[in-house]
């Protein structure tokens, strides 16, 4: 007799849980009907093309951020006033590079002397690289925690600056060996030295004026294009002649900015020049500048190029209205 009753009760159960979930669907499909039922077709239809039409509009008009994102170099700028010159390059010659070197920093002293500062955690160094054979003639490898970036010579020695870690290494420009570790008031990206003053990037639309007495920032100078649009994502830097020349990160272009102002005088166009056989190609980004002054020559190359090469500008450079296609 119990368990019979405790049969029935179980068997009540399960027609209580089985008749709920049948209302509760029952309940969505009459909601569902209702509300189709309460709009006929033909508002059913325009409807739909309205919502499709807003979202459209607010992808189109939603402002882009504030800070820069990492991958987003590239996009269209509105119409421009006047015309700026992009020059292309001619290759002189094409000599062998590393391959294994990130390269973040490239200078030549005056005596024509190439240096070089490779990054990436646990691999980051600097070296004196032979410009003919491309051979490693000098290393010095930094510490593992730390990522290798920018390098520039002054009063005889070598500062090269470290990515996140607010630390730069001070060398002894004969030997290589670390003279002193100093910490540095930025992100460091590229860098160079006018004689005066460290002149640095961060990756940001700013250059930064540094005082090498006390290492603090002096100013800052926002970068822009010949329509007052700011350009970031600044990355390995060269001084040639007047003008400091700029890598754009991510890009196959280089700005030649007046450091008096943050205006660029104009672009140089490096497309499509071989790499070698590169092992992560995502990573080949062009970002080596080397400006040799007692030849008067420029070099380039990239993180992980097999090649170094040597180029002129091209003249006349092309006149664009646009200018190279950055992102803001």
């Amino acid at each position: 007799y119990q368990r019979r009753v405790q049969g029935d009760i179980m068997k009540r159960k399960a027609q209580t849980r089985t008749k709920t979930g049948d209302r509760v669907e029952l309940s969505s499909s009459r909601t569902m009907s209702r509300l189709t039922a309460s709009l006929p077709l033909f508002a059913i239809i325009p409807l739909a093309g309205f919502i499709v039409i807003a979202f459209l509009l607010v992808q189109r008009w939603t402002p882009p951020p504030s800070m820069p994102l990492p991958h987003s170099s590239l996009s269209a700028t509105s119409t421009l006033q006047g015309q700026i010159p992009i020059h292309e390059v001619e290759i002189v010659r094409k000599l062998s590079h590393d391959g294994n070197s990130f390269t973040q920093g490239l200078l030549f002293d005056a005596h024509g002397r190439m240096f070089e500062s490779s990054g990436r955690y646990g691999e980051s160094s600097v070296r004196e690289v032979d410009l003919e054979t491309g051979r490693v003639l000098h290393s010095q490898r930094n510490p593992p925690q730390y990522f290798a970036e920018g390098l520039a010579e002054f009063d005889n020695k070598l500062i090269q600056l470290t990515w996140r870690e607010n630390t730069a290494f001070i060398h002894d420009k004969e030997n290589l060996q670390l003279l002193q570790t100093i910490r540095w008031p930025l992100e460091g990206w590229g860098v160079v030295y006018d004689g005066h003053q460290f002149i640095t990037s961060d990756g940001s639309s700013f250059l930064s004026f540094v005082d090498p007495s006390n290492f603090t920032v002096t100013k800052r100078l926002l970068v822009t294009d010949h329509n007052g649009n700011a350009i970031r994502h600044l990355n390995e830097l060269e001084l040639i002649g007047d003008e400091i020349w700029a890598n754009v990160f991510l890009t196959d272009y280089i700005a030649r900015i007046d450091p008096s102002t943050g205006r660029i005088n104009s672009w140089v166009h490096v497309p499509g020049l071989d790499k070698g056989p590169v092992l992560i190609p995502s990573e080949a980004f062009l970002n080596g500048i080397a400006y040799n002054q007692a030849t008067q020559k420029i070099y380039l190359t990239g993180k992980l190029w097999h090649y170094l090469y040597e180029v002129r500008l091209r003249e006349p450079p092309v006149m664009s209205r646009t200018g190279p296609m950055m992102r803001r």
